[in-house]
């Protein structure tokens, strides 16, 4: 009994020691101090318009010596979600799409060029802190398009007399 007993006492040891070490002070803090355009402080998501640029800043403090700061997309689309890798550090693997530069030595900011409704998603700047285990922050970003009217399918001037009934149709496309 005792030899189990101090079995047990060595793994809560190795336990807390291994907590105590991956959980102090010094982990890494990951969070997205700036976007542009602003998070949408209602929905709480990045709203930017179709064909816009959009920018997400990354601070991370207490950055490990040899680990890469990534971003990652999970981008949805026809009913399913896809990860998608979009950098490690400042080289980003589809450089017509996302580029990725640091405004400062702890900072990495991502930029989605010409965004498209095919962009809409969960956008995840992480650090690696051991094996299969991450500091993160995430922002979700929603494309809209401007309406536009279709004008053959749009009711155009019309007159009627007093009390005579009249139906009116606008037919715009946009989200």
């Amino acid at each position: 009994m005792s030899r189990l007993k101090s079995s047990t006492m060595l793994l809560s040891c190795f336990v807390l020691c291994y907590l105590a070490a991956t959980v102090g002070g010094d982990d890494p803090i990951v969070s997205i101090i700036e976007t542009n355009p602003v998070i949408n402080p209602v929905e709480e998501k990045i709203i930017a318009q179709k064909n816009q640029d959009v920018q997400l800043t990354c601070v991370v403090e207490n950055k490990p010596k040899n680990a890469e700061v990534q971003w990652n997309g999970e981008i949805r689309g026809n009913g399913t979600k896809t990860t998608v890798p979009i950098s490690t550090s400042t080289r980003s693997y589809d450089s017509f799409k996302y580029s990725i530069d640091l405004p400062s030595p702890t900072s990495w900011r991502l930029r989605i060029q010409n965004a498209q409704v095919t962009d809409e998603g969960t956008y995840t700047c992480q650090v690696q802190v051991s094996n299969q285990i991450y500091a993160r922050a995430r922002e979700e970003l929603v494309i809209v398009e401007i309406p536009q009217i279709a004008d053959l399918e749009t009711s155009s001037d019309v007159e009627k007399s007093a009390g005579a009934s009249l139906t009116l149709q606008c037919h715009a496309m946009g989200r």
